[in-house]
């Protein structure tokens, strides 16, 4: 496979060298992934970020790492992409710290770092990320909308709820689940 991608031409061979750097990584090949990446003659941001992906999510952090400090070009998908990949692996720290950084951030990178807080149980830090951004969308909303009803915090759900400038089935079912069982705790019935 990878002698059909050098016999291409010079686009041809970057393009299909990162197709087949992501079909190497999505099966977990990060070995066969990386030959790839060492074979090229030529790598862009998408090669680079592609393979510092492959790693996070294979478990391999460090070599992520390393490969992401080489970079000769970054971008916001590159950094949004390391940042979930120390998420992934339990180091919100880090991916916090390596955030700070970002030179500059859009609305998926806000909500990385705010879902990961959200799945390591730091409501506070979330909501403190929630405050600060920039501009949000309905995955930000849900997101921060979720936790608080999950947590049977309804007085913030709700607050966030009427804040919200647009709704989707989403934000109706967390509402909905986070009710529910308040219902329940107060000796309602269970079929509702």
């Amino acid at each position: 496979m990878l002698q059909v991608v050098r016999n291409k031409g010079r686009n041809a061979d970057l393009s299909s060298s990162n197709v087949m750097i992501t079909y190497y990584v999505k099966r977990g090949r990060v070995e066969d992934a990386r030959k790839v990446f060492d074979e090229m003659p030529e790598r862009d941001v998408v090669t680079w970020t592609a393979m510092v992906s492959g790693y996070c999510q294979n478990g391999k952090i460090e070599e992520a790492r390393k490969l992401f400090d080489r970079m000769p070009e970054r971008n916001v998908i590159s950094w949004t992409a390391m940042i979930s990949g120390y998420i992934q692996n339990w180091r919100i720290e880090e991916a916090h710290i390596l955030f700070d950084r970002m030179p500059e951030r859009n609305i998926v990178s806000w909500n990385t770092m705010i879902v990961g807080y959200l799945q390591k149980g730091k409501l506070e830090y979330a909501q403190e990320l929630f405050d600060r951004m920039p501009e949000r969308n309905v995955v930000s909303w849900n997101a921060m909308i979720s936790a608080y009803a999950r947590r049977g915090k309804l007085d913030d759900a709700c607050r966030l709820f009427e804040e919200m400038p647009e709704r989707d089935v989403i934000s109706w079912t967390s509402m909905v689940a986070g009710i529910c069982p308040e219902f329940q705790n107060r000796g309602c019935p269970s079929a509702v």
